[in-house]
């Protein structure tokens, strides 16, 4: 792997140090200081789309311990992936300030079915793929509903888990369980659980989801064993874990008291002994005890919510050599007035009418300001599911726990009475992944392979025709442009080598000239590396909610247009000092001869020694009856019109720079050293629509070009094609106040009525978004997610009826 970064941060900690708890203390401070991990949030418009249609989108990359904007990366990376883990589009977004705003367009090609969308940072690597962001989505056939495949067979999981970690034999102790059904999603049960001779012992139902818990005092030397006899009776069993005879019963009541979590520890065969109980949240130690716990004999205390943050946090017993004796997750919940308000004139609205929605800042903290992005669609076409995941639930819940997590946001919803209780069942059945026990123990930090990424970079390797890196070698990047500049870099020992600092959208075409130290070029090869290969899948996927959407209208595609045509970007002389962040030195003139061009061959190709010459000097009258195709007509004067194949005026290069007819027609035939014709959309293509004409590529005479060198006689110089930030497009927005009236004659079909990725509200501030209902009847939501500048994730939403 290229470029491997070290990382000075004072990481040693040491071994043999008596406290266990400042050797935790240590790690966690290392881990969260200096290594800062890092979560990604991506809030797209909608789940459902159609081939075609644009992925409106806003990343929210955050520091994963305060929620604040991340220090470490300036470059989000985005990929789609179909069902069998392929890539089958990316996108590049620039992060500023921790928010990344884009699009991505679907191919109008791209099949039906199931789809990915992955997020991530090059700093992310470095922590595994379990943390990056990926979110199913469905991409629909043009007319019907959601393909569904076959429901999977087999028998459902169920599974058990002792309050603690551990059944301990002789003490009655909270076992919480939770069934899976084929789908991989929870399933309502009843069960009972048997002894091994047969006996029963208890009977179980799940509360929420297929978990639940009950009561159980296992016996030593006793195994158990559960059945499931709704929904369906079934003779499979599921096995309990062996109950141990010695050890430290934890008990957690994070509900009943709103001020204090309450803890008891009762110790069984396991002696008496001094123990520490820690609280980690955050990748912070929020709280040590020491507690000294006599055989036999219960022991209570409390912690003060308050010293907590909001979200997830993990209860340790250890005892003083810092073996972890019984652990417990919770979610600490705080009383939290709402930061954001959601306004309409009305509520009910016609077709095609204007909403003017109010967005208020509520919150009562006066200097916390929020950014924000808003999505409105029609709810029941864009597969709107109330439960579903928003940037609140992923940021304080699932991304720090395994698996997936069904309709998270009833757990949040202050409508659901009985959410506390089916949260507390969520934490203890789901599992922590922010880190290893063991990994913290041993003070295994992290590994760093990746460099942040803070700007775009261009890696590649310089070697020799048997493989081997080339040591301390120039490589030499090239952009033909009006100040013909270049940079150099040298490559390391293996010969790797990278340009850094670009910024620019879309693509550029660059020469890359490779040499070895003394300067010479024969047997050099230049290989451009892909930072991004090996990337693993993530392990966890946010799923699409379950729920019927109506059909997606025949027509839908072709009344889209309007909103989801992409631009294509003007073709024009682009300096290598303008795509720079930093200022680049020019140092000089290039040894690289060969002339500039995007195209890789040309339909017809003419060197001045070949072009007779114009009476007139005009370069276009010597090429008259030169190429089919090509009609040199005299426009009077010494001037001259080009017309290929009747298809109107070709586009005119200048060394690689647009230039216009007219300017064309002052240059010198003399002055021209070499023409390039294509004629059609297989070589012209590259440029664009601008080049729906054919393409008349001019270069100018240059010193040293009788030493020419052609790029595909040998490996030492190539031309590379290098992809900059996605260009973001700008949300269409239809106008029915009579502006627009060539819009009247479509059906107005949009399931995303309007996206505003960047709204910013300071304190009691309140800003109006103005747009237009659409043609399809129904309810309508309303999306609002974002971030406080404290690092409070924001999400509130509003539903109103368009109509009948």
């Amino acid at each position: 792997m290229l470029s491997v970064l070290s990382l000075v941060v004072g990481a040693s900690i040491p071994k043999n140090d008596p406290d266990i708890t400042l050797k935790i203390r240590t790690y966690l401070n290392t881990f969260r200081i200096n290594y800062a991990p890092e979560k990604v949030y991506i809030h797209q418009d909608k789940n459902l789309y159609v081939a075609g249609e644009l992925i409106w989108l806003k990343g929210y990359i955050l520091d994963a311990a305060s929620l604040l904007p991340t220090q470490k990366s300036a470059v989000l990376h985005l990929e789609l992936r179909n069902d069998r883990e392929e890539t089958v589009m990316k996108a590049t977004l620039p992060i500023e300030d921790g928010m990344a705003i884009g699009d991505m367009q679907l191919g109008e090609s791209l099949p039906a079915g199931t789809y990915f969308l992955v997020a991530y940072t090059q700093w992310m690597r470095n922590f595994g793929s379990k943390d990056m962001f990926q979110r199913e989505l469905q991409v629909l056939q043009k007319k019907g509903e959601v393909q569904t495949e076959a429901s999977p067979s087999g028998l459902p999981d169920l599974q058990f888990f002792p309050e603690g970690g551990h059944l301990l034999a002789g003490q009655t102790q909270e076992v919480a369980f939770k069934a899976v059904g084929p789908d991989g999603k929870g399933l309502s049960v009843k069960g009972q659980v048997f002894d091994q001779d047969g006996n029963e012992v208890v009977g179980f139902e799940d509360f929420h989801q297929g978990m639940g818990s009950f009561q159980l005092a296992p016996k030593a030397g006793t195994r158990y064993h559960a059945l499931i006899i709704e929904p369906v009776h079934l003779q499979q069993r599921y096995p309990f874990p062996d109950p141990i005879e010695k050890g430290i019963l934890l008990q957690v009541d994070e509900n009943s008291d709103n001020e204090h979590i309450l803890i008891n520890l009762h110790s069984l065969n396991a002696g008496s002994q001094n123990l520490s109980l820690l609280a980690i949240a955050g990748d912070n130690l929020v709280k040590a005890t020491d507690v000294f716990v006599e055989e036999s004999r219960k022991v209570s205390l409390s912690l003060v919510k308050n010293d907590f943050p909001i979200g997830v946090a993990s209860l340790v017993l250890i005892d003083r050599q810092g073996v972890p004796l019984a652990e417990r997750l919770l979610y600490i919940e705080k009383e939290e007035p709402a930061m954001i308000s959601i306004g309409m004139d009305q509520s009910n609205l016609d077709f095609r009418e204007l909403v003017n929605l109010q967005l208020t800042h509520t919150g009562s903290e006066p200097a916390e300001k929020l950014d924000l992005s808003v999505a409105v669609i029609s709810e029941d076409q864009a597969g709107f599911h109330s439960e579903q995941e928003n940037i609140k639930t992923y940021l304080l819940l699932s991304s720090d726990l395994k698996g997936h997590i069904e309709n998270p946001y009833y757990y949040f919803d202050p409508a659901n009475a009985d959410r506390k209780k089916a949260l507390r069942y969520l934490m203890m059945t789901q599992g922590w992944r922010r880190f290893e026990w063991n990994t913290l123990l041993e003070q295994r930090l992290p590994e760093i392979r990746h460099s942040s990424e803070m700007d775009l970079q261009l890696w590649g390797r310089l070697t020799q025709e048997n493989g081997k890196g080339i040591d301390r070698g120039e490589a030499l990047l090239f952009l033909q442009d009006r100040y013909q500049s270049f940079i150099t870099t040298e490559s390391n020992q293996q010969g790797y080598f990278a340009f850094q600092g670009f910024y620019f959208r879309d693509t550029i075409d660059l020469v890359i000239q490779g040499s070895d130290r003394r300067g010479n070029r024969s047997g050099v090869q230049v290989e451009i590396i892909d930072h991004l290969s090996g990337l693993e899948p993530p392990i966890y996927t946010l799923r699409l909610p379950t729920g019927k959407i109506t059909d997606i209208p025949g027509n839908y595609i072709s009344t889209m247009q309007y909103q989801f045509q992409a631009s294509e970007s003007a073709l024009s002389g682009i300096a290598l000092r303008e795509i720079m962040l930093d200022e680049v030195v020019v140092e000089g003139r290039a040894e690289v001869n060969e002339p500039f061009r995007l195209h890789r061959r040309a339909d017809a190709t003419f060197t001045r020694e070949q072009l007779p010459i114009a009476p007139s000097g005009n370069i276009l009258e010597s090429l008259q009856g030169r190429v089919a195709g090509l009609q040199i007509i005299p426009k009077g004067g010494f001037e001259f019109r080009a017309v290929i194949r009747g298809q109107g005026s070709p586009l005119f290069l200048l060394d690689g720079v647009m230039i216009s007819e007219s300017a064309v027609q002052g240059i010198s035939q003399f002055d021209i050293s070499r023409v390039e014709i294509l004629k059609g959309p297989g070589s012209a293509g590259i440029y664009g629509g601008q080049a729906s004409g054919g393409v008349i590529a001019l270069y100018t005479r240059r010193g040293g070009e009788d030493t020419e060198i052609d790029p595909d006689s040998g490996r030492h110089i190539i031309r590379y094609r290098m992809g900059g930030f996605t260009r973001a497009r700008q949300f269409y927005v239809p106008k029915y106040d009579g502006s627009e009236g060539g819009y009247y004659q479509f059906p107005d079909l949009r399931t995303t009525i309007h996206w505003e990725p960047s709204v910013r509200l300071e304190a009691n501030a309140r800003q109006t978004l103005s747009f237009f209902t659409a043609d399809t009847p129904g309810t309508y939501r309303v999306i609002v997610q974002g971030i406080s500048d404290k690092g409070s994730p924001v999400y509130a939403t509003h539903s109103f009826q368009v109509g009948n």
